[in-house]
């Protein structure tokens, strides 16, 4: 029986909410202004929806007009004397009532004294920290949400998580008194728990006692102390320092004078502000995280149920409130009509040999399905290789590495790669430079570009991304010494070494897999299909749309999967774009329509003998604005260009990496609860439902994740396209023995995102 961790509110399907409709008042209304008032609301125990130029309040009545100001903006709630009733069997009614049920859950969670938020009114934190190694502490999370289950009722959604600060705070970081050497021990930890190394700007957690808030590092100036940074302006009142600012507004804090400052970005406010040091805590992410909490954040199936039960049983028998609706008991378990298990491909490997489905459902032969790929790999080799392939790889080396540690890794990787493509490719002689510079410049000289393994020290934290900024036309590998001394180290001392049971020590195998993972992106990078699914898809090709995380760049990418006796039968590319304006998730529409034809356009080099019957348009996140008009505008020059027919059939669904409700699922049998096996999807209406691509055969830890699909376009048939995602999520290349959650055209956006973010920054300001 499949489990999730829904809840529905009584009485289910019948579910009708009375509601008061209040009017807002001030100039130049916008979409905007009215989610500021619902948040203002909701901050006065009330919640509320935007609808249609009115809020709708689920309370009793607004017993006074409220007054909303802020920098540049005033408006007033007042309630319009009128009261509405919301019924769930109504389409538009049933979204309104989710997110009122949601806010009204925010505001009981918002009166526990042991939880705090921090930058989402979603996410509520536990207030002592469950677990700590040295100054790192790892926190609970409950994350709220809504959902409308088709026919069924809203559903209450809460899902656990794990989050990481420092005890230690930013002034003792960057402590004066102590001798040269341990400051800038404490430097250049603070960058490397800040994932500074990778160019991105240490997030901070700024704690103001009774509230705390999210902000970005920027820089320490030497000697500022909150005494002597100067006139501060915070809501329109100047105070002649930050001292006085924290005298009069937040005396609790106690802030002395002399207290250290640190500047830092917040996302409301332009420029870098001053706060004080010791306020502000590193939030860390899993990368740099002691052994000791490295799986923490791994929460079994059985484990999270319970830890969600815990935050219901704190909220009471009537979460919502007396006057509201009570909750359903137990979590939602939908009935076997809505629940489902997609079909594993068979897959092609060199030679055209048949890796075949696990038709017999049995779990033992779909665990070994996975396991069979690498060795099919070894065996086969890639289902295809191009005949214009790289047989040369440059490998650079900083002149701190031992040169018998390149040497190991140059040969592993040339074996490899020899024995996937049936080709004698290898990794070139070590190529040792001084500095950075130095090498990016020896690899320069090479005359033209080509692909190379970078390994460097990952000192200064902006080496990762100059190496990439610096090389643009190169196609490149980058490892960090780190990375690769510790595990060859183990290696080296445990070459010779047996375990127990006759195998390999494993420092050998932790060796083997690294050299192994190394390859296999080596080996896409070189544009070799290590396999395919060996039937076509519902969709003769899939179209994926995702805009980078700060809204600079979209990329699109497309995988074209047909029946063998067409060209192309299978091929893969990507494109990324400038995007017009970054302060929105939204594409412009001309610049998409011109994207989509360019990157079909890519393809022309493959001979298209026959255009595509149908095309399969994944948007990450949400499609929005204007964007199905530039892709509806894309296909008539689609067909012009002979990669389209006239009547072949579109269909676009939204997308979405984490099924955007922190929605999960899992197996429960007995009173034991396991991850869903691979392929498992719930429906939660005829356009929306949930895929579970990894699961209980390839995943030994936490649990699953399911992705989301909502359809964007009618006519479109769900299973047809869970079928599709779930394929294309078995193209795991970079690491065939396990299950990927994202389809791989999916997977590529986010890659090429990264890529070109790196590309762009040069240093760190």
């Amino acid at each position: 029986m499949i489990e999730t961790n829904i809840r529905i509110v009584e009485p289910g399907a019948d579910l009708r909410l009375e509601v008061r409709i209040c009017e807002l008042s001030g100039q130049d209304l916008k979409p905007k202004t009215y989610e500021r008032a619902c948040d203002f609301l909701r901050s006065r125990h009330m919640a509320a929806v935007p609808s249609g130029g009115e809020i709708l309040l689920l309370a009793p009545r607004l017993a006074a007009p409220t007054v909303l100001e802020g920098e540049d903006w005033r408006a007033e709630v007042h309630d319009s004397g009128h009261a509405k009733m919301l019924v769930f069997s109504n389409k538009s009614d049933a979204p309104l009532m989710a997110q009122l049920l949601e806010r009204r859950l925010l505001v009981a969670a918002a009166r526990q004294p042991n939880w705090w938020k921090l930058d989402s009114a979603r996410i509520w934190y536990e207030k002592e920290p469950f677990k700590q190694e040295g100054d790192m502490a790892a926190y609970r999370r409950f994350e709220v949400s809504s959902v409308v289950v088709e026919g069924v009722g809203v559903g209450l959604v809460v899902d656990i998580g794990t989050a990481f600060f420092t005890t230690s705070s930013v002034a003792d970081f960057f402590r004066t008194d102590l001798p040269q050497e341990k400051q800038e021990q404490n430097r250049r930890r603070f960058d490397r728990l800040g994932l500074r190394q990778k160019g991105q700007k240490a997030t901070l957690l700024y704690d103001c006692g009774k509230t705390k808030s999210k902000c970005y590092f920027e820089k320490v100036i030497p000697g500022e102390t909150c005494a002597t940074t100067g006139e501060r302006v915070v809501k329109r009142k100047v105070y002649p320092s930050l001292f006085a600012y924290y005298r009069e507004c937040q005396p609790s804090l106690r802030v002395l004078e002399s207290e250290p400052v640190a500047r830092v970005s917040f996302a409301h406010i332009d420029a870098a502000v001053p706060v004080a040091s010791n306020r502000l805590y590193l939030r860390l992410m899993n990368d740099v995280l002691p052994r000791g909490l490295g799986d923490v954040d791994k929460i079994k199936p059985g484990d999270r149920r319970l830890l969600i039960q815990r935050f219901w049983d704190t909220l009471g028998s009537k979460p919502l409130g007396e006057s509201l609706p009570s909750m359903r008991s137990g979590f939602w378990q939908p009935p076997e009509d809505r629940t489902g298990q997609c079909k594993f491909p068979s897959l092609l490997f060199g030679g055209n040999t048949l890796l075949p489905s696990p038709h017999n459902g049995d779990w033992e032969s779909k665990r070994d399905f996975f396991r069979r790929r690498l060795r099919y790999l070894k065996e086969r080799g890639c289902f295809h290789v191009p005949a214009t392939v790289t047989r040369g790889i440059h490998l650079a080396v900083p002149g701190t590495l031992e040169e018998q540690v390149a040497c190991d890794l140059g040969d592993a990787i040339s074996k490899l790669l020899s024995k996937w493509t049936m080709l004698n490719i290898s990794v070139l002689s070590p190529q040792v430079y001084t500095d950075l510079g130095a090498g990016i410049e020896a690899l320069k000289a090479e005359g033209r570009s080509g692909l190379a393994l970078f390994v460097f020290e990952d000192q200064d934290p902006a080496a990762y991304y100059t190496v990439a900024s610096e090389l643009k036309g190169w196609r490149v590998k980058r490892i960090t010494t780190r990375q690769l001394q510790s595990t060859h180290e183990d290696y080296a001392t445990h070459k010779n070494a047996t375990d127990r049971y006759g195998k390999p020590h494993r420092a050998v195998r932790a060796w083997k897999s690294f050299a192994e993972m190394c390859a296999l992106d080596l080996l896409q990078q070189l544009s070799c299909v290590p396999y395919r699914p060996a039937d076509s898809m519902k969709y003769d090709a899939h179209l994926a749309i995702d805009v980078g995380h700060d809204r600079r760049y979209y990329a699109l990418s497309l995988l074209i999967c047909r029946a063998t006796n067409k060209r192309p039968h299978f091929w893969i590319d990507s494109l990324v774009e400038v995007k017009a304006d970054p302060q929105k998730e939204t594409i412009n529409e001309v610049h998409l329509k011109n994207s989509i034809v360019k990157l079909f356009g890519k393809a022309k080099m493959m001979h298209f003998d026959q255009p595509l019957d149908s095309l399969f348009i994944l948007r990450d996140g949400r499609e929005c604005g204007r964007e199905l008009d530039g892709i509806r505008a894309a296909k008539p020059e689609l067909v012009k260009g002979g990669f389209l027919k006239a009547d072949s059939k579109i269909d676009l669904v939204d997308f979405h990496k984490k099924s955007l409700k922190g929605i999960r699922l899992w197996d429960c049998a007995d009173g034991q609860f396991r991850n869903v096996v691979e392929g498992t999807y719930v429906l939660l209406g005829r356009r929306d439902a949930l895929l579970s691509n990894t699961g209980s055969l390839t995943l030994h830890q936490g649990t699953a994740e399911p992705v989301m699909l909502s359809a964007r376009t009618e006519g479109l048939v769900m299973l047809h396209a869970l079928s599709d995602v779930h394929t294309s999520s078995q193209l795991n290349w970079s690491s065939p023995g396990v299950a990927q959650s994202l389809p791989l055209e999916m997977k590529r956006t986010d890659e090429q995102l990264e890529s070109r973010t790196a590309q762009e920054i040069k240093r760190i300001r």
